[in-house]
């Protein structure tokens, strides 16, 4: 996801507001993003070491059916 404002990834943004539009981000209900359990914070400004995953909209915990984003995701093999 990219700033609009400094056109750099959400992690790499470097606007002065950023983390007032990152919550803006977790409260809306029209989108669902990946926030840190343990901070609360969009994965962009998430400082933990060892954060957990969560999925949310509208500010608010939301599953979503086969995703498990705290498990590492496997690379595939290529056949030989």
């Amino acid at each position: 996801m990219l700033c609009l404002k400094c056109g750099k990834d959400l992690i790499d943004c470097i606007c002065p507001d950023k983390e007032e539009r990152l919550k803006a981000i977790v409260d809306s209900p029209h989108l669902v993003t990946k926030v840190c359990k343990i901070c609360g914070k969009h994965y962009a400004g998430c400082k933990c070491e060892n954060p957990i995953w969560i999925t949310v909209s509208g500010g608010k915990e939301v599953r979503v059916p086969g995703v498990n984003l705290n498990k590492p995701i496997e690379e595939k093999k290529e056949n030989t």
